[in-house]
């Protein structure tokens, strides 16, 4: 007997909800990995890992499980001991941003260059938890990230100095949006943490990039189309804090570019705004002397003696500038 077309219809719907189904759930068992990616992009495979993610409406992801011990994480997310927002009289506060470099990947919460950098500042002045430098990266967060997690989260803790260790071009330039809809942000949660959106949007990236400058590309290889794209934050950045009356500094963000064997900066002083501290972590690395492979893990992930040279390198950077007074 022939279906009627309402019957053809639904069948057609049933089977095509059927066969998406069976598609995720294969993405999910041959692809378990990404199942706990820290970045929703085309990076994914070099920050798989230590904990999962959420989607977040105005952010895109954050911390999943918090707080936890394991990683150094507290209730906030930042990879710190507890403090509250409410900052004591006479205390310094500074914010460290950017991605899984600033968070430290592949290494112990008292390794990271941010740990390293207060414990150097604390030992020079003679100050203890009155002085606290707090790590906030995050797996894949970029300079828009780093926008957004100022103007909606940190600006309440009251900070002194915000450090921002991103790649330049490596966002869209975004003004500073209000959260989404309710409706909205379910349906994005939805598609966030679907497997099989995620495989199609990485693939789509892999032909059609959208991300601004990859890890690959080196400091004057971006176009001037490029350019053109929007691509970059900082001076959105540097209009923030001028705005609230904050310090801030930004860091070369140093890659190792294995190919050649050597390190590159991915945010060098020309390339970011005029007037604004940088501090040189790439360029104390590249005059450490020894090799990249000792230094780093991989492209964008430091070793121990790696987050030692960029430490220090922070906190002479701090001091020379003046940042403490």
């Amino acid at each position: 007997m022939a279906l009627s077309l309402g019957k053809k219809l639904a069948f057609a719907g049933v089977t095509l909800v059927g066969v998406l189904g069976i598609a995720e759930i294969v993405l999910r068992i041959g692809t378990r990995e990404l199942g706990e990616a820290t970045i929703p992009d085309d990076l994914v495979k070099r920050h798989v890992a230590e904990g999962s993610m959420s989607y977040h409406p105005v952010l895109g992801w954050v911390r999943a499980e918090l707080p936890n011990p394991r990683l150094g994480l507290n209730a906030e997310g930042f990879r710190y001991g507890d403090v509250p927002r409410a900052k004591p009289a006479g205390t310094w506060r500074a914010f460290t941003l950017g991605d899984s470099q600033t968070y430290g990947a592949g290494a112990a919460s008292d390794e990271t260059y941010t740990w390293i950098a207060e414990q150097l500042l604390r030992e020079r002045t003679g100050r203890g938890g009155d002085l606290q430098l707090i790590n906030t990266g995050i797996s894949g967060y970029g300079s828009l990230q780093a926008l957004r997690l100022i103007e909606h989260k940190l600006l309440a803790w009251e900070p002194d100095l915000l450090i921002v260790d991103c790649r330049t071009y490596d966002q869209p330039k975004d003004g500073l949006l209000p959260p989404v809809g309710p409706s909205r942000a379910a349906m994005e949660g939805v598609l966030w943490h679907s497997r099989l959106y995620y495989t199609l949007r990485f693939w789509l990236e892999r032909w059609r990039p959208t991300t601004g400058r990859h890890m690959q590309h080196q400091p004057g290889q971006i176009d001037e189309t490029e350019r053109k794209a929007g691509f970059g934050n900082h001076e959105n950045l540097k209009a923030l804090a001028a705005r609230e009356g904050v310090d801030l500094m930004f860091v070369d963000y140093p890659v190792w570019d294995q190919r050649h064997d050597r390190i590159v900066c991915q945010a060098p002083p020309e390339e970011l705004p005029a007037g604004v501290p940088v501090a040189r972590a790439c360029v104390a690395l590249q005059q450490d002397g020894r090799s990249p492979s000792t230094l780093f893990i991989d492209p964008n992930h430091l070793e121990a003696p790696g987050n030692e040279v960029f430490g220090a390198a922070l906190a002479d950077a701090i001091q020379g500038a003046g940042l403490l007074d």
